[in-house]
């Protein structure tokens, strides 16, 4: 009987060490995937409506991991730590700048305001101006002292996470793209932390089972 159990205790010692070693090296390998994916630099493209797609490295990781990370709180970084806390299971910072350049003519002149200058009477019109289209709409008014304009800009975006192929014999990596559906908005910053499934927990259950069940059926055995 006592051989027996020394062998379960090995048997249990050899697991634990085993599982150990296989989860240290998944947690240093997760570690750097995620430095990696931090210092990875936006990638852009225009298509044929003249739309930007930006492209980065998707920062997959645990909690722990990412809060660990020493950045500046202004940085892009630093904006999405303060988003992410326990119940986090993706997040994302994004910094964007729409600008254009247009033309319009002059549509209304109204006779708005009559000034009396050495006898003379000065007229001084107003301006009105309206323009529009899908992705932006102002109005404006001009007088002889100053001018308003009315604006609004309209933004549509296509965010998506997916698996970048990155050749035959590499392995794929994760990674956030966004599309700006309005041509005159420029990405400047996008970064996104998803928590990634801690894989080796489920592997470290599954082998305990599977050991737990063996002492007790070589228990039973022994009893018997």
């Amino acid at each position: 009987m006592k051989t027996q159990i020394e062998r379960i205790i090995y048997i249990l010692i050899i697991f634990l060490c085993f599982i150990g070693m296989y989860n240290g090296c998944n947690e240093n390998k997760a570690k750097q995937n995620l430095l990696n994916s931090v210092n990875d630099t936006l990638t852009k493209t225009i298509n044929k409506l003249g739309q930007e797609k930006a492209s980065t490295d998707l920062l997959l990781g645990t909690y722990k991991d990412f809060k660990a990370m020493h950045v500046a709180d202004s940085s892009a970084i630093g904006k999405l730590k303060k988003l992410v806390d326990k119940l986090t299971i993706s997040a994302t910072y994004l910094s964007n700048v729409t600008g254009n350049t247009f033309v319009s003519t002059t549509q209304t002149i109204v006779l708005a305001d009559t000034v009396k200058i050495d006898s003379i009477l000065v007229i001084y019109p107003e301006y009105k101006t309206k323009y529009e289209n899908k992705w932006e709409r102002f109005s404006i008014t001009a007088n002889k002292d100053s001018f308003a304009v009315d604006y609004k800009v309209f933004n549509e975006f296509n965010i998506v996470q997916e698996w970048k192929r990155n050749g035959i014999f590499k392995r794929k990596t994760p990674e956030v793209s966004i599309l700006s559906l309005n041509p005159h908005t420029e990405t400047k910053e996008l970064k996104t932390f998803t928590v990634k499934e801690n894989k080796s927990n489920r592997l470290r259950d599954f082998l305990l089972g599977v050991l737990a069940s063996a002492i007790v059926t070589t228990g039973i055995n022994l009893i018997k």
